[in-house]
């Protein structure tokens, strides 16, 4: 395969112009780098290890994209950089400059916890606030005779009982009755629950 390549280079090399790239390898703070490895992607395909901080490579006509990577230990990759060069018939230099490499995976998962918590905050706050039955506001108002003798038959009953109950003890008539329960709900004096056919009336 390395013996292909090079037929391949030669031929295009045979049938178009050449020029050599190169350049000086760096770190981003303009360090020189020694061991490199150097990718060149176009019409043809070559890499290759530095072992100074400096390169030159003969390339036919073309467009191409130079990258250079630098690794630790691991032999994962610290520094990288990547150059659009367009070949013709004069030399060029192009010094590489190599920057740390940004690790995608902190960003991502930084955002997600903030999604995350972000919801939670909310389902808990929306959980907490949700709608309560409001309670009527108490009128400070004097209450008519009839609501106060209604509210009196109610506290004989121990602050409960059934619209009937109330309608037997008191003697009203079921519109009256019916009105007058309807006005001291409204100013939060009672509270009318729905059981059955009828309904219990609570003193609050």
């Amino acid at each position: 395969m390395r013996l292909l390549g090079i037929l391949i280079f030669l031929m295009l090399a045979s049938s178009s112009f050449c020029a050599f790239v190169y350049g000086h390898i760096y770190k981003n703070n303009l360090e020189g780098l020694n061991k490199t490895l150097i990718k060149i992607e176009g019409q043809f395909s070559y890499q290759l290890v530095t072992t100074s901080a400096y390169y030159s490579i003969f390339l036919p006509e073309g467009q191409y994209n130079i990258s250079a990577s630098s690794f630790d230990e691991s032999g994962a990759i610290v520094l990288n950089t990547r150059e659009h060069v367009n070949v013709g018939q004069d030399d060029q230099q192009i010094d590489l400059v190599l920057k740390p490499v940004q690790n995608e995976l902190l960003p991502l998962a930084v955002i997600i916890v903030l999604l995350l918590s972000a919801v939670f905050i909310l389902s808990n706050h929306f959980w907490h606030k949700r709608v309560e039955p409001a309670e009527p506001q108490k009128s400070q108002e004097p209450l008519d005779h009839d609501a106060q003798k209604t509210l009196e038959a109610l506290t004989s009953f121990e602050g409960r009982a059934t619209q009937k109950e109330l309608k037997e003890t008191l003697g009203f008539s079921d519109s009256k009755l019916s009105l007058i329960l309807t006005e001291l709900e409204a100013i939060g004096k009672i509270r009318k629950f729905k059981r059955g056919r009828g309904k219990i009336i609570k003193k609050l």
